[in-house]
This record gives C-alpha cells, sequence and structure tokens, in this order.
C-alpha cells in the first residue's frame, strides 16, 4: 500500500502557525486477468442454453452499455424477436431462461446486468467491481453432471 501525504502550514492573523497533514492510501488494484476471446454460442453451451436463445444473447449482449446493463423494453424486445425471426414470447423465454442459469440479473423494470465474468467492455477498474457483485458457482454431481449457476447476493 502506498501513502500521499500533505502537509500544509497556516498563519492567522495572530501569527499563530497551524499545521495539518493529510494523508492518502492508495491501494493498487490486482491486475487484469487474462483472458481469450469467447464466443457466444460456446458460453451458451457451457451455461445449456436452449440453442433457439443462443442469437438472442447476442443481440442481448451487443446492446449492453460500457456498463454493463442493457434496458430491453417492449420494443426493443420485438425489434430482438424480429431481427432473429422469432416471436415476442421466445425473446422472453430466453430472457427467463437467462436469468435462470446466471447470465443475466434483474436489475429493475426492463433492466438487466450482463454476467461480468462473461460479458464485459471497458475499464479494468469498473469490471472488478461489477464482479465483485455478481458471483457464479460451478458444481459437479454424478446425477446433474456439471452445474454453472449465478449467485444473487443476499440483500442488505
Amino acid at each position: 500500500m502506498s501513502r500521499i501525504e500533505k502537509r500544509t502550514e497556516h498563519i492567522d492573523e495572530d501569527g499563530v502557525i497551524t499545521r495539518s497533514l493529510n494523508v492518502i492510501s492508495i491501494t493498487k488494484l490486482p491486475p487484469e486477468p487474462n483472458y481469450i476471446k469467447l464466443y457466444v454460442d460456446d458460453i451458451s453451451r457451457m451455461f445449456l442454453v436452449q440453442e433457439s436463445h443462443r442469437e438472442i444473447l447476442l443481440y442481448i449482449a451487443a446492446s449492453s452499455g460500457y456498463d454493463g446493463f442493457v434496458t430491453l423494453t417492449k420494443a426493443r424486445k420485438m425489434r430482438i424477436a424480429v431481427t432473429v425471426s422469432f416471436a415476442l414470447k421466445t425473446v422472453d423465454n430466453a430472457i427467463t431462461e437467462l436469468l435462470k442459469v446466471g447470465l443475466l440479473r434483474r436489475v429493475g423494470r426492463c433492466e438487466y446486468e450482463l454476467n461480468p465474468s462473461l460479458f464485459a467492455k471497458g475499464e479494468w477498474s469498473k469490471i472488478r467491481e461489477r464482479r465483485e457483485t455478481f458471483n457464479m458457482s460451478v458444481s459437479y454431481s454424478s446425477k446433474e453432471g456439471r452445474v454453472i449457476r449465478g449467485i444473487q447476493p443476499d440483500p442488505d
């Protein structure tokens, strides 16, 4: 941990010298992890997303901003449905599935966040902060095989 110290002196009208010391601690962020390009189809297969929902995930991810959030109003979902030649109900079903497997999480009415461990753009420091609030678990069992899930943090 690094420290920056700023010392100041002030002389008031009576000639009294006052001194102050401000110390700022700086903690270095861990480095950005190594990464490679992953394809939406491959991510979808890892999370066992239905094949018909994979292209919908691509358009949802492409609609996100640098903050990782996407607004999916009825009009936006209709544009996605027309683009991928599916019904609006299929887009709604895809969103439900993506929420269930942890690729998306709901943050408000028509507002979703993409899992920042898989979808991110922008500054590493901001991505890292988002990753701390969006957890995943991977479990293995002989009955279900590999299961990957998003874990929602407990509300405070």
